[in-house]
């Protein structure tokens, strides 16, 4: 459980605009390298490092941010996270009910849904 806080911190910080690529890669668990889920999850948070909006004096564009895709898929790895326990963590399909998320932009007590069908069998 400990690993899935550390992710939910890193998410947290990169949507403060206050984590850079040196501490995502410093902190990152390792445990999660070879799973397809953690790994877009990685890919969305350092997506948002690399592209978070700005202006020339190195301010960042909170508009822009908070209503880019970089923004909204922090929100959706969140929310998937905040609803798994350990157990969850061997669940085949979580990248794909990720990308259903996505696709139809389902609202937290769907993805909840969805979690308790996929716990269900």
């Amino acid at each position: 459980m400990k690993d899935l806080e550390v992710i939910k911190a890193l998410i947290k910080k990169a949507m403060k605009a206050s984590l850079n690529l040196e501490e995502l890669f410093e902190k990152w668990p390792e445990d999660f390298a070879e799973n397809d889920f953690f790994e877009s999850v990685f890919d969305d948070i350092e997506s948002a490092v690399e592209h978070l909006p700005g202006d020339a004096s190195g301010e960042v564009d909170w508009f822009s941010f908070q209503h880019s895709t970089e923004y909204r898929l922090l929100q959706y790895d969140l929310i998937i996270l905040d609803y798994l326990n350990s157990e969850d963590l061997i669940l085949t399909g979580l990248k794909e009910l990720k990308n259903k998320i996505v696709s139809f932009r389902l609202s937290p007590d769907e993805i909840e849904n969805e979690i308790e069908k996929m716990r269900i069998g």
